[in-house]
Order: structure tokens, then sequence, then C-alpha cells
């Protein structure tokens, strides 16, 4: 009865030990409820396939991700995995607290979403996880029954629905947001930031300044002061015909307007020949400079495991997020589905955001002007210059 005892303790004690020894990562998002559902299913999987590890994961904020990482980080703490967007590269790359992907192959995935995570040195600092971020147009097509090829259409057929008198408009969008101004830049060919040096006064931006400022003032087709919530109002409640949001408004514009929904690529410029080009990027799994031996390579594996073929397969059904890797660039799990195949379709123009720091300062410099144009209190040009020199001064004074 002894030996029995003795073994079952025996047995006992191994188990422990076996636990013990099971290396734990932690994973840090900042994910919708139903995208948290579909990683846990995946980390499931993960540990079932790889029962040394364990993978504890943690939500966070939109923000507070960013703040909270930063913070423990520097003090040696923080998630071994971190999954976010490309805009926290750039800081983290910078304060060291991350480590470049140079370990492992990067061939596999779509260009754009690696350029969107590379410095201006070619080190590249975070895995793809899926791709897009990007602004494209929304029709109600109840109002305008098919979606304008160029700007110069979207303008007339706005201006047919719009009557600034009784208040009524043809087209909606955040108009003093940099994020969506950049769009109509790129129609000119020209990009605010390229090898980390802002480009802001060039002929393009002059005119991309004049163009937006025409759609308030001469063509008269837009609100006059209109923001994120003023456009989204608008178009979910059919009172605009057009309307420019992200990826992340799909389904609340599907649930509102049902089949009457057109989602579409930017248009692009006949004056130039140029499309419009929506900054694009997705979602990143970046790694803690701090993580070292059995716990770092546990990591690698978790980040190899969430690009594979088969988990992106699983996450872009079940997100409804684009794949980041050309093993499934075009496949049925993308033109089955009308909804990914159209966001695909709207990001083929897109250009990739810029992961530098330099960015953060680019967005801060093209903001007052832009107000100040769309309020019209400046012109252009001089709009243009004053965006330039607050970059560059501001670019010096943080590298000093």
């Amino acid at each position: 009865m002894n030996r029995i005892y003795a073994l079952a303790a025996a047995t006992a004690l191994m188990c422990a030990s076996a636990a013990r020894a099971a290396t734990e990562i932690t994973f840090w998002e900042q994910e919708f409820e139903d995208v948290q559902k579909s990683l846990d299913g995946v980390i499931a999987n993960f540990e079932k396939a790889n029962p040394g590890i364990k993978v504890k994961r943690s939500h966070y904020k939109n923000e507070d991700l960013r703040t909270q990482f930063q913070t423990a980080a520097m003090g040696g703490g923080g998630g071994d995995v971190v999954l976010g967007p490309n805009d926290i590269a750039g800081p983290f790359a910078v304060m060291n607290i991350i480590a470049p992907v140079d370990w492992t192959k990067l061939d596999g995935f779509t260009e754009s979403t690696v350029k969107a995570v590379t410095d201006a040195k070619g080190k590249v600092w975070a895995l793809p996880v899926a791709r897009g971020n990007h602004l494209m147009l929304f029709v109600n097509k109840k109002i305008v029954p098919t979606a304008p090829a160029t700007v110069e259409d979207l303008v007339k057929v706005a201006h047919e629905h719009s009557d600034a008198a009784k208040g009524t408009y043809g087209f909606a969008y955040n108009l003093n947001e940099p994020f969506w101004f950049v769009t109509f830049l790129g129609a000119y060919g020209e990009s605010p930031l390229v090898q980390a040096q802002p480009k802001l006064n060039g002929k393009g931006m002059v005119d991309a300044l004049a163009l937006v400022k025409d759609f308030k003032f001469k063509d008269k087709i837009v609100p006059p002061d209109c923001d994120y919530t003023c456009a989204e109002t608008l178009f979910v409640e059919g009172k605009v015909g057009m309307t420019i949001n992200g990826d992340w408004s799909i389904q609340k514009y599907r649930d509102a307007l049902k089949q009457d929904l057109i989602i579409a690529p930017l248009p692009k410029l006949a004056a130039t020949g140029k499309f419009m080009a929506p900054m694009v990027s997705g979602k990143y799994l970046f790694f803690n400079a701090k993580s070292k031996g059995e716990k770092l390579a546990a990591a690698h594996k978790f980040g190899e495991y969430l690009t594979s073929k088969d988990v992106q397969e699983k996450l872009t059904k079940e997100t409804g997020r684009l794949p980041a890797i050309k093993a499934l660039a075009g496949s049925s799990v993308i033109s089955s589905d009308p909804i990914l195949k159209a966001t695909d379709d709207a990001m083929a123009n897109g250009q990739p955001m810029p992961m530098e720091v330099e960015m953060r300062v680019v967005w801060d410099a093209i903001r007052p002007q832009l107000q100040a144009v769309m309020a019209g209190r400046t012109e252009p040009k001089l709009a243009a210059d004053v965006m330039q020199k607050d970059a560059e001064t501001k670019i010096k004074e943080m590298k000093q």
C-alpha cells in the first residue's frame, strides 16, 4: 500500500514539476471582443500543439497598451509579445524596448505590411498579422447608384445632391484630420514623409489643400464643420450619399444601409491620372527587447504560429481582416467574401504608413494648417510652407 502511495506521490511530483517547467509568455493586445475570442481559440490550439508553452493574454485599451507597455518595458517588464498597430513601432524602436524581427524570413508577407514596420535604415520591427486599417469610399446607392471613378465625378455627383441653403450635402468626411487629408495628397503623387524627412511644401501639397478647400467654399459639397462623428452620423442616417472612412467602420455601415452599401476604392484624380492613396498598415506582433532564453524562443514560436497559413486563414474568416501573408493574397478566403474583396480592392492603391517617430511630428504639423485652410483663414501655399517649417523645427528639437 505504501508503494502505491509512494508511486502516486512521485507521479504527482513529476506532474507538478512538468507544470512548473512550462514556459509562460505574456501576450498583450488591444482588440475588440470578437477578435479576443478568436485569439483565445488560436492560443488554445497553440498550447495544445506546444504543451511546454503557456500564453497569458492581457487586454488593454488602445492608448493604454502603448503607455503601459512603454512604462513596464522601460523597467524591464511588459508583455513578451504585443499585438498592436504599426505606429507604436517608431517610438518603441527608438526607446529600445522592442527587438527587430531579423530572426525570421519576411519574404512570405505582403510588401506593404512589411514596409509599414521598416525604418529608414531597413530594419523591420514587427511581424505582420493582418493588413488594412485604411480609408475607402462608402456610397449609399439609394442616393448615388454607382461609386464615382474619379474625384471630378465625385464632386459632380455630390454637387447634384447638395444645397447649402437647405443644409444638405452629397459628401461628408473628417475635414480637418490629416489621416483623411493625405489621401488627396497621394492623388498628386506626393507623400508627407519620405525617408524620415517631411515633404509638406511641394506643389502637390498646395494643390491638395486647394482641392479640399474648394469642396467647402467653391463646390459647397461638404458640411462646413464636419468631424468624424458628423460624417459618420450623416451617412448612417442616409443624409449624405458618400463618405470616406476606414475598414473598422464597415460593420456599422452594413448594419445601417444593408444592401444599399457600396464599398469602393478611393477614386482617381483625372487631372493627374493618379489614385487617391490611403495610408495602409495593419496589425503587428512586437517582441519585447528584454525577453531572453526560453521565453524569447517561445515568443518567436508563438509569432510564427500566428502568421502560419492555417491560422491566418482562420483569423481572416473569423475577424473579417485581410491576411498579411502572400500565400492567401487573392485566395478564395478573400474572393468568396464580398466585403473582404471590396476591402482588398480598396487597399490596392494605398501607401505604407511610415513607422518613424517623425510621422507623428508630420501629423501635428499638418493639422493646424489644414484647419486654417478649411476655416478660410489662410491660403494653401502659405499653409504648406508653415507645415514644412514647423515639422523641420520639431524634428530638430526632438533629436537634440
